[in-house]
């Protein structure tokens, strides 16, 4: 397992992502305003909620998934990507656009928030076969749009049911901050979660993701209190999510292996030969 030291530049890939493409609107007033916009949560309304899929779930689940409303998505990429990744949790995002260089001719995202990496990767084909699976139709909805132009199919689908109810087979699988998002602890989720990434992939195909950690890893006193409010909140159920336990989940299923921790993040990538 790999830790990235503090200070030191990431030796992955060079992305494309520009490094300082947020920095214009980071100053200290905005930083805090827009601390305050989640530690608060403003847009979590639990009236607004999916009715069709609460009915269906148990409340964790739930939770996990129901605050991406259409209004959220719409702060999402700027909230998450633009400040929580560069000063709350320390991963810049960059460095998670890193992994979409691995995307193959055949492509499914499990957990696709609002399309982000891959309407940005290069995929080594003009026509990808792109499949988005989730739970929250607004997150399908927004990521489908945003990259239309691959003509992406989409699945509602509760990863932590098995079998997927798919019947294809991809190059590449991205599981995309969706661990952290999902009930139960990374013993219990890790292996569900990782069967069925491999149900999805073909021999030699690359499963890729990253994931915020709540144990074992260096957390700031923002990223102290921005992770307790959403695990409060159901939003996050990740405070027992050490990197040990999600190393040995990937190895049960996967015999190459690679995990990287980058702030509080693990950046993992797994596969079969």
């Amino acid at each position: 397992m790999q830790k990235q030291k503090p200070g030191e530049e990431s030796t992955g890939p060079q992305s494309c992502w520009p490094q300082s493409a947020w920095d214009p609107v980071v100053t200290t007033p905005g930083f805090c305003f827009f601390l305050a916009i989640e530690s608060n949560l403003l847009f979590v309304d639990n009236t607004c909620m999916n009715d069709n899929t609460s009915q269906q779930l148990d409340p964790q689940t739930h939770a996990g998934q129901a605050v991406y409303t259409p209004r959220m998505l719409k702060l999402y990429d700027f909230i998450v990507h633009g400040v929580s990744n560069r000063w709350i949790w320390r991963c810049p995002t960059a460095r998670l656009h890193e992994l979409y260089q691995q995307v193959g001719e055949s492509h499914a995202d499990i957990g696709v928030g609002t399309g982000l990496f891959l309407d940005r990767c290069r995929f080594p084909v003009d026509e990808p076969r792109v499949m988005l699976i989730d739970l929250n139709q607004d997150c399908l909805t927004a990521a489908s749009q945003r990259i239309a132009r691959y003509q992406p199919k989409t699945v509602v689908a509760n990863v932590l049911k098995t079998p997927l109810p798919i019947d294809e087979q991809f190059d590449s699988v991205g599981l995309m901050y969706l661990l952290h998002c999902l009930p139960g602890s990374m013993n219990e989720k890790g292996p569900v979660v990782f069967e069925n990434a491999k149900q999805l992939l073909k021999p030699g195909g690359v499963l890729f993701g990253a994931t915020l950690l709540g144990q074992g890893v260096p957390r700031n006193w923002f990223a102290k209190r921005l992770m307790a409010t959403y695990n409060r909140k159901g939003i996050f159920s990740n405070t027992e999510d050490s990197p040990e336990a999600l190393e040995a989940a990937l190895r049960e299923r996967f015999e190459e292996v690679t995990v990287e921790l980058v702030g509080c993040a693990a950046i993992f990538t797994a596969r079969n030969s």
